[in-house]
């Protein structure tokens, strides 16, 4: 079924894309070892990164939470998730911010994940939704668990 479901995320009917995503979200989202379930990762990717229907970006984000509840996200999932934080729609940011701070932030070298950083930075700093804020702050504190922090980003953590 869940093969089933992510490949209905190509699908050219956006209220099948929205169904699947929803799908997936409340559901079973691919799992399982890196190789076994990486189609089904590339296409909730491209699902929140491209889909033109904010459901759609909106599931795919929550899916990848779920996802990295129980596993590292790939590189590709955190920067989508980050860049999903710029989001025209509120509700995608929020459950980007949210799957960030559960699962998988951005990571690694400081040069890296510097993009990253600086979205999060953002939206702790300046979006109009509390839950982005509140997600956002706490992804930068699981980062700062694991690497030192910019400046920047602790200067925001304590306004």
């Amino acid at each position: 079924a869940v093969d089933a479901l992510t490949k209905a995320l190509d699908d050219s009917e956006s209220r099948v894309r929205v169904a699947a995503a929803a799908a997936l979200h409340h559901g079973s989202p691919p799992v399982g070892p890196p190789e076994a379930c990486k189609k089904g990762l590339d296409i909730l990717v491209k699902a929140l990164s491209a889909d033109d229907q904010w459901s759609v970006r909106y599931h795919a984000a929550d899916a990848l939470g779920l996802i990295g509840k129980r596993a590292d996200l790939p590189k590709e999932a955190v920067d989508a998730l980050t860049k999903a934080l710029d989001d025209s729609e509120s509700r995608v940011r929020v459950a980007a911010a949210a799957a960030l701070h559960h699962g998988s932030p951005p990571v690694g070298p400081p040069e890296a994940c510097k993009k990253g950083l600086d979205i999060l930075v953002k939206a702790l700093s300046a979006d109009d939704q509390l839950s982005v804020r509140y997600h956002a702050a706490d992804a930068l504190g699981l980062i700062g668990k694991r690497a030192d922090l910019p400046k920047e980003a602790v200067d925001a953590l304590t306004k």
